[in-house]
């Protein structure tokens, strides 16, 4: 409560200087929907993680698709705050690093302190590439994936895509926009094929920033096109015949399925992501005791994701002698029922209260939107209370 009266404090303070009032209404930067889409995103890296193979539903990579989808849900969110906060004249470059920095890093310095104390025994001589976000750039050098630290190339992405990504959105005028993110999107292929002709790695494919403009910029499409007051549903239909023209019309007469495909699931999630903002808008629907927990279990995705691969690799050994007889499921069971309480317990002893630590020191407080997700937000005891039906 304090972090949020601090915050709201300096938000007015921010307001006057502007000429703009404290009670002036600003555009949601919450969406309900999207937390759910968060939680169905993580479950199918977890489902893809802790099951073999053979496991798959229709042999699809269900957690690629779920990463994928992080991405463009970052595209979209990260534009947004962009060009609204240019819009307003609020946005400083190294103010908008250090929000990024206060929301994302003290959860992946504790991951890796974590699993530093809990493996003493291993190599741990990667620590600095995975602390310094070139995770990413490590596994395309050494050709191989790093145990409990393979996931983290989606977050050097992530970092990487925030450094330059204001330089990208504010480069040229609004009207040119569009066309900017669609020649960005097309880059995206164009990457991965000339990567794959040249004979390089296939990490390259898949962990470097050009590998998956397709996915931010389709999300940064979706911002702007909503932002200019486009219909959600011709920015849906629009969307629908791109992706589906990606995987149907015969681009693989020049281009392979590996370069093609993931252009078109960026437009289908895109899709996904008009979709979940919509509903997202149904007061009732979020309002239920089948969404509520989705809508939890969306909001501490990012440490879920964090620390599932360690959860499995310290208590896999540990509980497959002992599980065994309930079968393969029950241990994974509680994979995800640890991994859970850990990112719960991350989110709101760890990630909040260090967030709004580093941005007082740093003279910040919490932005006016971060307050207004946080307020907006359903809390864990609301949840409980209705899934009781109270």
């Amino acid at each position: 409560m304090t972090a949020d009266v601090a915050a709201a404090g300096a938000a007015s303070a921010r307001d006057s200087a502007s000429g703009q009032s404290a009670s002036q209404p600003r555009p949601s930067l919450y969406f309900a929907g999207l937390d759910v889409l968060r939680a169905v995103a993580v479950a199918s890296v977890l489902y893809t993680h802790y099951f073999a193979e053979r496991y798959w539903l229709l042999g699809v990579h269900w957690g690629g698709l779920g990463v994928q989808c992080f991405f463009v849900l970052s595209g979209f969110l990260i534009t947004r705050i962009i060009l609204g906060e240019h819009d307003r004249q609020e946005f400083r470059y190294g103010r908008f690093l250090l929000r990024r920095f206060a929301r994302l890093y003290p959860c992946l310095l504790a991951f890796l302190l974590v699993a530093l104390a809990a493996t003493p025994g291993r190599d741990h001589g990667h620590f600095f590439w995975h602390a310094a976000y070139l995770s990413n750039v490590l596994f395309v050098l050494q050709g191989n994936w790093d145990g409990m630290y393979s996931h983290l190339w989606s977050l050097a992405v992530e970092q990487q895509f925030y450094l330059v990504w204001p330089a990208v959105i504010l480069a040229v005028p609004r009207r040119f926009l569009p066309a900017l993110l669609v020649a960005v999107i097309l880059a995206a292929p164009a990457f991965r094929l000339i990567w794959l002709a040249a004979g390089m790695a296939d990490f390259g494919v898949w962990v470097l920033p050009p590998a998956v403009l397709d996915s931010l910029g389709v999300g940064g499409l979706l911002a702007v096109a909503m932002r200019a007051g486009v219909r959600t549903g011709v920015i849906f239909g629009v969307f629908l015949a791109t992706g589906l023209m990606f995987w149907f019309v015969p681009f693989s007469l020049v281009l392979g399925p590996v370069d093609v495909w993931p252009t078109a699931m960026s437009f289908l999630f895109g899709c996904l992501v008009v979709l979940a903002l919509s509903l997202g808008r149904n007061e009732r629907l979020v309002a239920s005791p089948l969404v509520l927990p989705l809508i939890y279990v969306g909001q501490i995705s990012y440490g879920i994701y964090m620390y599932h691969l360690m959860v499995q690799d310290l208590l896999g050994p540990l509980l497959q002698p002992r599980l065994g007889v309930f079968g393969a499921l029950a241990d994974r069971m509680v994979w995800a029922g640890v991994s859970f309480v850990l990112a719960a317990l991350s989110y709101h002893v760890l990630e909040v209260p260090v967030r709004s630590w580093i941005l007082r020191r740093a003279g910040e407080g919490l932005s006016p939107a971060s307050v207004q997700r946080q307020r907006a937000r359903p809390s864990l005891e609301l949840i409980v209370a209705r899934i009781r039906g109270q």
